[in-house]
């Protein structure tokens, strides 16, 4: 009951980001706006110049609330990236693009907790979502969100328009010296919002299927999918006394078709040159020796035909498959672990 009221707090103080029914949503892509379609999932989706895009791998964008925009289960992130949030309880707004792989049935997909809320209909571009308004909140924040769910090739797909910030009356929006959005912004954003989620189209396959788990470590903060009729394996347990040596501090494995392939961490690198001496003591190939494939603020990722590395700060993250010989081989061709180091994000 606490929770729900919570809920309906935060919906007030923030504005509600539903407007279902947008008369333009069969229009072309705007001027300015640009396409991201999925390689991986099938779907193509525009957005505004006010939203950046994150991919999802391997990080997230940079969390400006208790409760983030996007999470786990988030394949592409958009972000509002302008200052009408500024002073305001509301920290951030966006569009996520989600898939649930533990909701695999189609009555699991289309059962949205929303209290006592209704769930409605609709169909965009010959696809029918179940919708409704759901949200969280705790510790006087929270998020709210319109989730609109399908089960697409078996797989749940679901398009959230979320905002999330402090929850706080009008008196404590005053009493603190900050101010509610205007409502001439606010109509802009929804508008924004509206019309990606009405430029959501499935264009393709989901080219690996349904048949996924998600991992998630909570020590060393990976997470990760893997083939569903495989058994996972955490090969080293994070502890205190792995974080200050020199050994790998976590390690999880699975194996598929006689292949193994292990996700490894190294946490407390503190510098280049740190992590040029662990490399090399511990019989990886050093960072002249593999070339970078990709690099955000945040993280590097590097690839040669054996090893997979995503940097982050002072953390290494190690992508190998090996074969009956126990030892790394080429990972070039193989589909497991393309889709394995895709899904990888940092938690």
């Amino acid at each position: 009951m606490i929770a729900r009221l919570m809920r309906a707090i935060l919906l007030a103080s923030l504005f509600s980001v539903a407007a279902v029914g947008w008369a333009a949503s069969t229009a072309k892509t705007s001027a300015g706006w640009k396409t991201y379609r999925s390689p991986d999932y099938g779907f193509t989706i525009d957005y505004p110049e006010s939203m950046t895009f994150y991919p999802g791998h391997p990080v997230m964008p940079p969390q400006k609330a208790m409760f983030p925009i996007c999470d786990d289960t988030t394949v592409a992130c958009f972000q509002y990236n302008g200052n009408a949030l500024d002073g305001t309880p509301t920290h951030a707004v966006g569009v996520s693009v989600n898939v649930l792989r533990d909701l695999n049935s189609e009555t699991d997909c289309n059962t949205i907790d929303t209290g006592s809320g209704p769930i409605r209909t609709i169909r965009i571009h010959g696809t029918t979502f179940h919708y409704g308004e759901t949200g969280e909140a705790g510790l006087g924040s929270g998020r709210s969100m319109t989730v609109y769910r399908t089960l697409h090739r078996h797989v749940c797909f679901e398009v959230a328009l979320v905002t999330a910030g402090r929850n706080l009356g009008p008196q404590d929006v005053k009493d603190e010296g900050l101010h509610t959005v205007s409502r001439l912004a606010w109509r802009r954003i929804s508008n924004y919002m509206d019309r990606m989620l009405y430029s959501f189209t499935f264009v393709g396959p989901v080219k690996d299927g349904p048949d996924w788990s998600v991992y998630s470590d909570w020590g060393c903060g990976g997470t990760f999918e893997y083939p569903s009729s495989s058994k996972l394996q955490k090969v080293v347990e994070y502890s205190n006394e792995a974080y200050d040596s020199s050994r790998i501090t976590c390690e999880q494995a699975f194996t598929y078709k006689g292949r193994e392939y292990t996700a490894a961490v190294k946490v407390n690198l503190r510098d280049d040159d740190a992590l040029d001496e662990w490399l090399s003591s511990s019989g990886y190939p050093g960072l002249e020796q593999i070339k970078v494939v990709a690099k955000g603020d945040a993280f590097t990722e590097y690839r040669d035909q054996t090893y997979t590395y995503v940097r982050l700060q002072n953390d290494l993250f190690i992508f190998t498959v090996t074969g009956a010989s126990h030892k790394p081989i080429p990972s070039e061709g193989d589909r497991v672990f393309a889709h394995f180091v895709g899904s990888f994000r940092v938690r």
